[in-house]
């Protein structure tokens, strides 16, 4: 079984972005900030676009900019 983390891989390398919502939804992760520094911290290039609301308040979408290269 995968981890949270993994999950969350996984998904950025389908679908290019993620947004704390999402993760939530689909994989029960509440702490999606702190998933993504780890894989910052990993090596990975993640850039967190602001989203601004039109009725007040913003958040995150985490776009990952290189695919991860996998070893085999």
């Amino acid at each position: 079984m995968k981890t949270k983390t993994e999950k969350v891989i996984s998904y950025l390398e389908k679908n290019g972005s993620i947004t704390s919502m999402e993760a939530f939804k689909l994989f029960n992760v509440t702490r999606l900030a702190s998933i993504i520094l780890n894989l910052r911290n990993r090596g990975l290039s993640i850039f967190t676009e602001t989203i601004k609301l039109k009725k007040g308040g913003s958040y995150a979408k985490y776009l990952l900019l290189k695919k991860i290269q996998h070893k085999r």
